[in-house]
């Protein structure tokens, strides 16, 4: 792991830090405590609050629905109804008591191919 890149983020870090206190006059901590003491009127107000929490929950859930682990799993979960629909009209051939001549292609590499064009067919595959 690259080293330089975290001494770089503290440096910025202090650097916003000094900015802030050479601006405001005091430090983040004693900012934040003037805030809470002298609240302005737009953050009493009841619409602010109940607007804060509508985006909230919009954010988490986007969030959840929209991330990269659950377009993978619905990627994964694509692919493995494709592959057991392929082993099962595929692999799973029906057996029959009469003899292999008499047989419909069964087992044959000409049975294979045309079990095989309707599946790339329903989902507009090169075959």
């Amino acid at each position: 792991m690259w080293i330089g890149g975290a001494i770089s983020r503290a440096a910025d870090t202090g650097l916003v830090i000094r900015v802030f206190i050479v601006t405001y006059g005091a430090t983040p901590g004693q900012a934040m405590a003037d805030l809470l003491s002298n609240l302005p009127p737009w953050i009493t107000n009841p619409w602010f609050k109940l607007a804060l929490v509508v985006i909230g929950l919009s954010i988490i859930g986007g969030s959840l629905h929209f991330n990269v682990w659950s377009l993978r799993q619905r990627a994964i979960d694509d692919l493995a109804e494709d592959l057991s629909w392929a082993i099962h009209h595929l692999l799973n051939k029906t057996v029959s008591d009469q003899p292999q001549g008499k047989r419909k292609g069964v087992g044959s590499l000409f049975s294979l191919r045309n079990g095989v064009r309707p599946y790339f067919a329903a989902r507009g595959g090169p075959i």
